[in-house]
């Protein structure tokens, strides 16, 4: 089999082809940043983990449109009332040797182009499987100041629930919001499918994906055909996760449902923070309200 043209942007360099609808993921980023940024101006540092970064940029699948990934975005962002005030470091992980070298490109041009507020020191793009690498950020910085972490996964095996409680329970990190993808309609329904031999061979998956066996007892929701059963099957799993969440977070909520066209629902965009100024930041953020929030961090 030939294989399939490495898709490039404008520039010359590798892009993540992705639907319409990542535009809107990406764009909880840029209006939750700038608030929480302001929120946070008091503590010592305020970091970024990327936990899943990407190559910097994005096109609409099918078509010649791009739009800022993640990383870019964020080194970008400030203050909506001090623009000095900015996050202080960043961790930008990619697994895929492309990718990082594409993002490790993109990154040196905005900061040639002044258009980072981090230094080139104060970004770190690393490659290496980011489950391997979390507990070492984490020892890298202050445990008492914020951090702000995003884990676009693209499948559950990607992101055991081991580091998403470590961000947690290493070294005990009291301010630590993390904004997650949950995979619900592109990838669990599918690995819990009526087919006993894709469960089986799924398991390993799923319980290290959710950090418990208790998925299992969703599994009879598949055995009747219905629409129904299927709907009722994902809020099972959403709130099971939810249920791991709220074991290290206080607030956890749906930001967002993602969906290509009205139908066909691919995954949900969960917020997690132990700060009631973060849950009300995170809901302002969903709603894209205009209103100006004077809210702070203890």
């Amino acid at each position: 089999m030939t294989p399939q043209p490495e898709c490039r942007g404008n520039d010359g360099l590798r892009v993540r082809e992705s639907g319409e609808w990542a535009k809107e993921k990406l764009d909880f980023l840029s209006h939750y940043g700038p608030v929480a940024l302001t929120a946070t101006a008091r503590m010592p540092q305020r970091y970024y983990v990327d936990l899943f970064a990407g190559p910097g940029l994005n096109r609409v699948r099918n078509g010649t449109e791009e739009f800022d990934g993640s990383p870019l975005r964020v080194i970008e962002l400030s203050s909506d009332r001090a623009p000095v005030v900015h996050f202080t470091e960043a961790w930008l992980v990619n697994r895929d040797r492309r990718d990082h070298s594409a993002l490790e490109h993109r990154i040196q041009r905005r900061i040639d182009e002044h258009r980072s507020h981090l230094a080139v020191d104060r970004i770190h793009c690393i490659r290496g499987d980011a489950n391997a690498r979390v507990r070492s950020i984490l020892d890298a910085t202050n445990p008492r100041s914020y951090m702000l972490v995003f884990a676009d996964m693209e499948s559950p095996k990607q992101c055991p629930w081991s580091s998403i409680a470590s961000l947690r329970t290493h070294r005990s990190h009291g301010s630590v919001d993390l904004y997650i993808l949950f995979p619900l309609g592109m990838a669990l329904k599918r690995l819990m499918s009526r087919n006993n031999e894709t469960v089986l061979e799924a398991t390993p998956v799923l319980d290290a994906f959710f950090g418990t066996d208790a998925w299992r007892a969703l599994l009879a929701l598949r055995q009747i055909d219905s629409q129904a059963n299927s709907e009722e099957l994902g809020r099972g799993l959403l709130e099971l996760y939810i249920r791991q969440l709220h074991q290290h977070w206080k607030h956890v909520d749906v930001v967002g449902t993602i969906a290509r066209g009205t139908n066909h629902r691919l995954y949900k965009m969960l917020f997690a923070s132990n700060h009631d100024a973060g849950k009300r930041i995170a809901a302002w953020a969903k709603r894209r309200a205009p209103a100006q929030l004077g809210l702070q961090f203890g």
